[in-house]
């Protein structure tokens, strides 16, 4: 009993640190209102499956929920699969195959998600699109 507690202490400890980098990063955009680089969009010019999301995070911490799912609509269902992860990890371990339906499954939603908003089949979604100013592009344009 006193390991599995213990265990839980420090599980506790690491998801509370990365909680507090998490809390950091969006109030740091928050209040200063900063625009970070993409790896994916400003380097290669191709939005990630995540993209959008850290507007959508902010968008729902000025409570405003529209502009939430026009950056990106998995931010509604993401909270469930948060809440399975915490089920998971504090509370029942789950078995093997309840872990990979839980992660295909996520994994399957986000690059539905992704796809339907490169094709603009989202109503009410801000369409992705490429980036013509990546440093790949200027690379290339570079290079002719």
């Amino acid at each position: 009993m006193k390991k599995k507690f213990k265990e839980n202490i420090n599980k506790l400890r690491v998801d509370l640190s990365l909680l507090g980098l998490i809390l950091a990063f969006l109030l740091l955009n928050y209040f200063l209102n900063i625009s970070w680089f993409c790896p994916f969009f400003d380097g290669i010019g191709i939005p990630c499956p995540g993209c959008g999301f850290t507007s959508a995070i902010i968008s729902l911490f000025h409570l405003d929920f529209k502009m939430a799912y026009y950056h990106h609509p998995f931010v509604y269902l993401f909270p469930f699969y948060l809440i399975m992860y915490l089920y998971h990890r504090y509370y029942k371990e789950l078995n093997n195959k309840q872990i990979k339906i839980l992660i295909y499954s996520f994994i399957f939603i986000l690059i539905m998600v992704y796809i339907l908003r490169f094709n603009g089949l989202i109503p009410y979604s801000a369409k992705l699109s490429f980036n013509d100013n990546s440093l790949i592009e200027n690379i290339i344009n570079v290079i002719k």
